[in-house]
């Protein structure tokens, strides 16, 4: 969990505006379902890229030591994506990318709210 949500950190200040200054990131945790965690960090948007897995070839998907976090995310997630904080369709105010991460039985974290988001 840990890694998933510090790539997901790491691209929101380096992609967007909240890695300048005042920038903000918020973190969220939730349970969409009993064996699922959902791990979210909303951006502070106004960029125009959208978090892809970079088409890597060759040596390069294993040598690069950029643009390889969301194929890690993708790796050890059960799913992941992204959705904007607020459909708009010339404004960014930013992006919500989660990731959606096995739980065991009874290995819940408590007091999390049972939220899931339909688009």
């Amino acid at each position: 969990m840990a890694l998933c949500v510090s790539e997901l950190f790491a691209n929101a200040v380096s992609y967007t505006a909240s890695g300048g200054e005042g920038g903000e990131v918020v973190r969220a945790m939730a349970l969409p379902e009993a064996d699922r965690l959902r791990v979210a960090v909303t951006d502070g948007g106004f960029t125009q890229t959208r978090p892809t897995i970079p088409a890597l070839t060759g040596t390069d998907r294993f040598t690069s030591e950029r643009h390889r976090g969301l194929l890690m995310v993708s790796a050890l997630a059960l799913d992941w994506g992204f959705r904007p904080v607020i459909a708009h369709p010339g404004l960014n105010p930013g992006l919500v990318v989660w990731a959606d991460l096995a739980l065991a039985a009874g290995q819940a974290p408590s007091g999390l709210p049972r939220f899931v988001h339909t688009a």
